[in-house]
């Protein structure tokens, strides 16, 4: 992946590839893992954030999100705030719960993850990833909770 800071930047990468823009969030993704109805939320670090004045002129930044957002990632400058940055908001389980309930209901699926990031200055909600069938990394119980989820699935059928 790469963070591209000006038009001067774009010739580093080459097409094919996807853009979006990138929305500070003080270094803090949240991971939801869904299991049938059930959810968990489980913190992992990310991206500092980028968008101070101070980062525009700032060649690109390439790197491997597996070492910046796994749940074993060691900290790094990528993944650091420095002092004066917009620190990590919490996330709203609320609207978690609506978007599994919704999710669970319109893409007919039980098992999925979903990466999360919230704007540090807005708080809006940003989905920045859907995963069929994700690793389930930090959820303890996963195991008996997908022999119940099964059970429970093949019981209503």
């Amino acid at each position: 992946m790469s963070i591209i800071f000006n038009e001067d930047g774009l010739s580093d990468v080459n097409p094919p590839c996807v853009v979006q823009t990138f929305i500070d969030h003080g270094a803090l993704l949240y991971k939801i893992f869904v299991v049938g109805t059930r959810y968990h939320i489980m913190k992992r670090p990310s991206l500092r954030n980028f968008s101070d004045t101070r980062w525009s002129n700032h060649p690109t930044i390439f790197f491997n999100s597996h070492h910046i957002s796994s749940c074993d990632s060691a900290p790094s400058k990528l993944s650091t705030l420095e002092d004066g940055d917009i620190p990590p908001r919490e996330i709203n389980e609320d609207l978690v719960n609506k978007l599994v309930q919704n999710f669970n209901q319109e893409i007919n699926m039980t098992l999925y993850g979903a990466d999360i990031i919230v704007c540090g200055t807005t708080g809006k909600h940003y989905i920045i990833d859907i995963n069929v069938f994700p690793g389930y990394d930090g959820v303890d119980d996963f195991y008996q909770q997908l022999s119940n989820h099964i059970s429970t699935h093949v019981q209503t059928s």
